[in-house]
């Protein structure tokens, strides 16, 4: 490789040059859009649980991590499942409510998105 006035020259310069785009392009895509916004998290949704008669509102939390919610109210024993989007399943406590009142639950440290948040009554 030979120097001129100010620059390099030769396939070398081309290679970091070429490395240098690469790299802005990409870290300019993923700071451009967050994980969440790529991974579409579900919007809030309210619901009655067809076992326990629940009364009961999921969604997602966090910046990073994200983790999926529930807040149900009622009578009944269930946990919050949270599947991420690279693939892991998380779940909850599993939460004993008894004589209604309301209860929060949340599950999973998704880095990159929350695909789906469901609450799962247990019986006994």
């Amino acid at each position: 490789m030979r120097r001129t006035s100010s620059r390099w020259t030769g396939l070398r310069r081309n290679a970091i040059i070429g490395a240098a785009a690469v790299t802005a392009a990409t870290g300019a895509a993923l700071a451009g859009v967050s994980p969440a916004a790529a991974a579409g998290p579900p919007a809030r949704a309210a619901f009655v649980t067809p076992v326990y008669g629940m009364d009961c509102h999921t969604g997602v939390g966090g910046s990073w991590p994200y983790v999926g919610w529930a807040t149900c109210s009622g009578a009944g024993y269930w946990l919050v499942r949270t599947a991420c989007t690279s693939g892991f399943t998380y779940d909850s406590q599993p939460v004993w409510q008894m004589g209604g009142g309301t209860m929060t639950a949340q599950s999973g440290s998704c880095v990159w998105g929350v695909d789906s948040v469901q609450v799962i009554e247990l019986v006994i």
